[in-house]
């Protein structure tokens, strides 16, 4: 096989193992969740693409995110951010956001680190307004409506480590924006704006509103057969009930 027939077979192959480790990221059909993005990152980078092996870090941030392994997690998404400068648009923003989420855990949130996660965040949104965003070879989605949901969710966290009600209603502005964004191609994504906003109304301490918005994201994550997403919310559940544990 000729070479440049060889490396174009073996960017599919590496963008097979990315998509699919997506997929089992969600349905959690495998014991090592990182065994196919290792394989798509070996490949990226046998072939030296830039591009792909930007996104197989990506990638396995978000699976050790899902994880709750955000040690790991932030290692990748600040190795993805040494090649900003030789990436597209959609994965350029994508790095931003998955960088701002995974060091704003595991870590101590000084004014320093809030300040580059909102600088970051800034950055992806830019992007957008200036209407730079082109579609590559990574499948990665660039949104307003996916930009707004992850600012919502920082706000959240940087609220859970140092509350001030000016960010409870950052976060509250965020999530409007990112619902009202949304679109029918990416319907599904509204089971993860629910998970959010449920959190949203736990840290404003309505149990009661977030116990029925993580109520029908339960059963959406189910008819999506989402088990991290299910995961998630019976972890909710637990918290609220250590609020007020005979609320019904």
């Amino acid at each position: 096989m000729a070479a440049p027939d060889k490396e174009a077979w073996l960017t599919l192959l590496c963008q097979y193992y990315q998509l699919s480790s997506a997929f089992d990221q969600h349905i959690r059909k495998r014991k090592d969740l990182t065994s196919q993005i290792n394989q798509a990152l070996a490949i990226a980078t046998e072939i030296e693409d830039t591009e792909m092996i930007a996104t197989s870090y990506v990638h396995r941030a978000h699976i050790y995110a899902g994880l709750g392994r955000y040690d790991l997690a932030k290692v990748d998404a600040n190795r993805a951010m040494t090649y900003l400068d030789n990436v597209r648009a959609p994965l350029k923003g994508n790095m931003y956001l998955i960088a701002a989420d995974t060091n704003l855990h595991g870590a101590d949130i000084d004014q320093e680190l809030e300040t580059r996660v909102r600088k970051w965040q800034e950055k992806a949104i830019n992007i957008l307004y200036k209407g730079q965003v082109e579609q590559d070879r990574t499948y990665q989605y660039l949104t307003l409506a996916g930009v707004h949901h992850e600012r919502a969710k920082a706000f959240l966290r940087l609220y859970s480590s140092h509350p001030r009600k000016e960010l409870l209603k950052d976060a509250r502005n965020d999530l409007a924006l990112a619902w009202n964004a949304l679109t029918p191609d990416l319907n599904e994504w509204q089971l993860y704006f629910l998970v959010t906003e449920a959190n949203l109304y736990a840290a404003e301490k309505d149990l009661e509103g977030s116990a029925k918005i993580a109520a029908k994201g339960l059963k959406i994550a189910k008819q999506m057969k989402s088990s991290r997403v299910v995961s998630q919310i019976k972890d909710l559940y637990i918290d609220l009930t250590k609020v007020d544990e005979t609320n019904p």
